[in-house]
């Protein structure tokens, strides 16, 4: 079963390598702005 578990790992790196910035884009976190508005009544 190792050889299968080593065949995965290079297949895998090199699909990283070679659409690095892609998978970079991807997994990266986005933070969305969010607005609070207060009124007089609330208080």
């Amino acid at each position: 079963m190792r050889g299968l578990a080593d065949g995965n790992y290079w297949a895998l790196r090199t699909i990283m390598n070679k659409f690095r910035d892609e998978f970079e884009a991807r997994v990266k976190p986005t933070y969305v702005q969010v607005g609070i508005t207060l009124s007089g009544a609330a208080m």
